[in-house]
């Protein structure tokens, strides 16, 4: 990979290959990164960002893609990463752009004033290879304007008090004896929680009404994103279209007297976070968290060739 200095490097890339590296001092200020970097749309690399005094880094706020810059076989042996830590004074992102992650793993822990967008989360987590990611929502400004869909539901959520309308939960949400059958229809839509599930108590016999529900993201320290406990009608867990649990601590699955948990939902539970499960009539085998699935990446070689004639100036590294 070349190495270059920020000074050095002409205004305006289009794009950025190879590490970027920011330094811990002596950094360039934040009017010379924006202008070299604003309006770079790709990065092609990783992202390399330890014990700096930003506060943002919205210099990469124009791209909308992170891939590895994987030139040979041999490259593809090594994991490539985002790795933002030990920043004490960073509080946003700034990645208004970013939509897809292919194939680099995120490490982002230890920035205790770091917050992110739920927009941001959802483009990180399309990478699926999820090291460590540290932080909390953000809270909505007062100039903040957030899709009608997206619903803050506090610490206490419960289904009578959510509205009818969500499609994404920011908060805790529990089921339990005091929910009602005729509130069941508000889960129909709910694709995502940020925050916590409980169902615990219940007279549901599954979660089938979260059918859409694809992930639930728990970034606080020492929780699990899903609790269902002494639920002695539910025979399942199963939820069809779940794709990420992610949270400090395990899944909770116990004590369920009639639930038999399959290999299948075990599986789909356990992708990224362990599992604990006990007191079902079936438990999940003895597992831990499943590494990230497997890439065919030889079906990103094309696009990262072209990539590398299309970048119209490259890396940044100290």
């Amino acid at each position: 990979l070349t190495t270059a200095y920020t000074q050095t490097i002409e205004d305006n890339c289009s794009g950025i290959y190879g590490k970027f590296v920011l330094p811990s001092t002596d950094r360039p200020a934040s009017d010379v990164l924006l202008r070299k970097f604003g309006n770079a749309t790709q990065l092609v690399g990783e992202i390399t960002i330890v014990g700096t005094d930003v506060v943002d880094l919205s210099f990469l706020r124009n791209v909308g893609k992170i891939i590895p810059s994987y030139l040979n076989v041999k490259d593809r042996e090594a994991k490539m990463y985002i790795r933002i830590e030990n920043n004490s004074k960073l509080e946003r992102l700034g990645w208004d752009m970013l939509q897809e992650v292919l194939i680099v793993a995120i490490h982002i822990s230890n920035n205790p004033k770091l917050c992110y967008l739920t927009t941001e989360l959802d483009a990180l987590f399309t990478t699926r290879d999820l090291d460590a990611v540290q932080g909390r929502i953000c809270e909505a400004g007062p100039t903040d304007i957030e899709p009608p869909t997206q619903c803050r539901i506090g610490n206490e959520g419960n289904l009578s008090s959510i509205p009818g309308e969500c499609q994404s939960l920011i908060g805790r949400l529990t089921i339990d004896q005091s929910s009602s059958p005729y509130d069941f229809w508000k889960l129909y839509n709910i694709t995502t929680i940020y925050g916590q599930l409980t169902v615990r108590n219940a007279s549901i016999k599954g979660l089938s009404p979260l059918w859409k529900l694809t992930q639930i993201v728990n970034l606080a320290p020492n929780e699990s994103a899903l609790i269902v406990e002494s639920n002695k009608h539910m025979k399942s867990a199963f939820m069809s279209g779940i794709e990420l649990v992610l949270s400090d601590e395990p899944v909770q699955i116990i004590n369920n007297t009639v639930m038999k948990l399959l290999e299948e939902e075990c599986t789909a539970l356990g992708r990224s976070v362990d599992i604990s499960s006990a007191g079902n009539r079936k438990n999940c085998p003895g597992r831990s968290k499943m590494g990230s699935e497997l890439f065919d990446v030889s079906q990103y070689g094309t696009t990262m060739l072209c990539s590398v004639v299309m970048c119209t100036r490259f890396l940044y590294s100290p």
